[in-house]
């Protein structure tokens, strides 16, 4: 039956129905399974937060893809875009429980997809709603807790349904630290951690040395778009600044933005020289471009920075970073990471201003999809600090995007969905209170059934309708007899 004037779906939302919901609570259940033997506990948060706690946990980056608005009592409120956030909010409540804590989730999250942005926004095209699946990991700081994240993300993937998950390893504070040596103001510094895929294209580092010049040189009144790349770039970098500093009024978000420009549109050195760009960002496009197994990375990224310190760029020594990598990686292939499936790539994209240490993707051929990204996930040591605890904790997850991964491989968890759905239909001559009882039956033992009210006929197309080659009509004895469709 058709409505005269029917009421569409939002675009970007869809319903789920059916086999696709039940494929979708299986592989809910399977991933909670596997976390749930590492000890994660199931966790749900509300779908309303204050907008002040994602815009402080992403630096601002994703200001431009949260459905935020006033709520009525005038509370300026956001549906959350996902899901670390609460989690760490939730911790920080709940302080009278010991540290380390180990949380899982599996919930619906809602972004509006910003095409234009310069981060990385893991949204499946078209959908505005998806759900993550991933775990946090707050209060210990060592590589081993590196190593079980990596690896409870694999075994999450795995169980619904993944073969041959790969991860791809690399570390914010590696990045971090060496962009802090190239004598940029923080924006470039912001705009270059933003860029790093675009980076690894050595072709491109012209472009956007000249992009880059663009954003921070741009005057107040030559800001345009309030939902442009520069901006949401610009909000984060005065995010990251306030939260640091001890918190936002709430108020922070795309409409604040002269104030940002003003601080930072000058870029000079400290005694007032113009800075060159092209240098440094060769320097982090040479960094992006390392890519491999651990241990050829890692002397790929020494001889890098050694060769800038002959030529006159301050690049520190990163060695303690490094064996932070080595030792990450060894911890992860005790927790059961395959080592040959394992890669370390300095150009993975950092972001968030919350990261601090290792930072991960996790990768599969998955369907048509060669190299498919899953999900991804990280060290944020400083993010506690950011939320309002007085200091850091540290703190670890990952969340993998489940509805894209579905949408890719249609064959993961059919052969569970909808298998021995019977259709029970009563002969002509048998009364309905018999079926019913059969049917009862026929449940008791675990058995799905679907009594059909109509006749043989009804029963068959009910029967074709969900995938079933045969009904069972019940004779007025009580017998059953097995009818193909």
């Amino acid at each position: 039956m058709r409505l005269n004037h029917a009421v569409s779906p939002v675009t970007g939302f869809a319903d789920v129905v059916g086999s696709q919901l039940i494929r979708s609570e299986r592989a809910v259940q399977r991933a909670r399974h596997a976390l749930a033997l590492r000890g994660y506990v199931p966790i749900e948060t509300p779908f309303l937060e204050h907008s002040e706690l994602f815009l402080r946990r992403s630096g601002g980056v994703l200001s431009s893809q949260m459905y935020a608005f006033n709520s009525p009592d005038g509370a300026d409120v956001s549906i959350r875009p996902e899901m670390t956030a609460p989690v760490i909010r939730h911790a920080l409540e709940d302080d009278e429980v010991p540290y380390p804590r180990r949380f899982q989730y599996a919930s619906p999250v809602i972004r509006y997809p910003e095409h234009s942005s310069v981060f990385a926004t893991d949204i499946p095209d078209g959908n505005r709603q998806f759900t993550q699946v991933g775990a946090e990991l707050i209060g210990h700081s060592g590589p081993e807790s590196d190593g079980e994240v990596i690896a409870a993300a694999c075994e999450a993937a795995t169980s619904i349904g993944v073969d041959d998950v790969r991860v791809v390893l690399g570390h914010a504070g590696i990045t971090r630290v060496l962009l802090e040596q190239l004598r940029l103001p923080r924006g470039a510094r912001q705009f270059l951690a933003l860029n790093l895929e675009r980076l690894k294209d050595e072709d491109s580092v012209e472009e956007i040395v000249s992009e880059a010049e663009g954003l921070l040189f741009r005057s107040q009144s030559g800001i345009e778009s309030s939902r442009s790349t520069n901006i949401e770039s610009l909000t984060a970098i005065k995010l990251a600044e306030t939260a640091s500093s001890g918190g936002t009024n709430g108020t922070m978000g795309r409409r604040d933005v002269d104030s940002v420009g003003a601080r930072i549109r000058d870029l000079v050195a400290d005694d007032g020289s113009k800075i060159d760009l092209e240098r440094p960002f060769r320097f982090i496009s040479a960094l992006a471009s390392i890519s491999g197994s651990p241990e050829s990375a890692l002397d790929d990224l020494s001889n890098l920075c050694g060769g800038y310190i002959d030529t006159g760029l301050q690049i520190i020594d990163p060695r303690p970073e490094m064996q932070q990598i080595r030792n990450t990686v060894d911890c992860a292939v005790n927790e059961g990471v395959d080592p040959n499936r394992l890669t370390v790539d300095f150009g993975l994209p950092v972001g968030m201003a919350y990261y601090t240490g290792m930072v991960f993707e996790l990768r599969a051929n998955v369907g048509p999809h060669a190299d498919m990204k899953l999900g991804s996930g990280g060290r944020y040591d400083s993010l506690a600090y950011a939320l309002g605890s007085r200091g850091d904790i540290p703190a670890l997850g990952f969340a993998l995007n489940l509805d894209e991964i579905l949408a890719a491989a249609p064959d993961y968890g059919n052969e569970q969905v909808g298998g021995g759905q019977t259709v029970v239909v009563g002969a002509p001559d048998a009364g309905q209170p018999l079926v019913s009882r059969v049917a009862r039956m026929l449940r008791h033992g675990s058995e799905p059934v679907i009594v059909c009210y109509g006749d043989i006929e009804e029963a068959k197309a009910l029967a074709q309708s969900i995938g079933q080659g045969s009904i069972n009509v019940v004779a007025t004895d009580g017998s059953i007899e097995t009818v193909p469709v």
